[in-house]
């Protein structure tokens, strides 16, 4: 019925119930994120305003793991310019997963 929204928030459930809390390692998702937040912005951020982190909106499947799992989005794609704030609206159009995948193989989805 074109529930975006809805269609957004179950697939993510299916996703989190299914595989995350299987395959996470929270120790090497906290260091990838700390590494990180280190490294500069890539130039096609100047085409976004973002400041380097976004702030928290509620979210219902928010859980510590969850809660890594974002930091470690919001800090690849603040590289890009482009910002996270939850796992529903920041990834509706698709920038946030496309950056996500080019910046850890970039000749899957080449910038330009």
């Amino acid at each position: 019925e074109g529930h975006r929204e809805k269609t957004l928030a179950l697939l993510w459930a299916i996703i989190f119930h299914f595989k995350v809390r299987l395959q996470l390692n929270e120790w090497e998702l906290k260091e990838e994120t700390a590494l990180l937040l280190r490294h500069p912005p890539h130039p096609v951020a100047s085409l976004y305003h973002n400041p380097r982190r976004s702030s928290l909106e509620p979210n219902i499947f928010f859980e510590p793991t969850l809660g890594l799992l974002l930091d470690w989005c919001r800090a690849v794609c603040a590289i890009y310019g482009v910002p996270v704030s939850n796992f529903n609206s920041s990834f509706s159009d698709g920038r946030a997963l496309c950056y996500l995948v080019h910046h850890y193989h970039p000749s899957l989805l080449p910038l330009g």
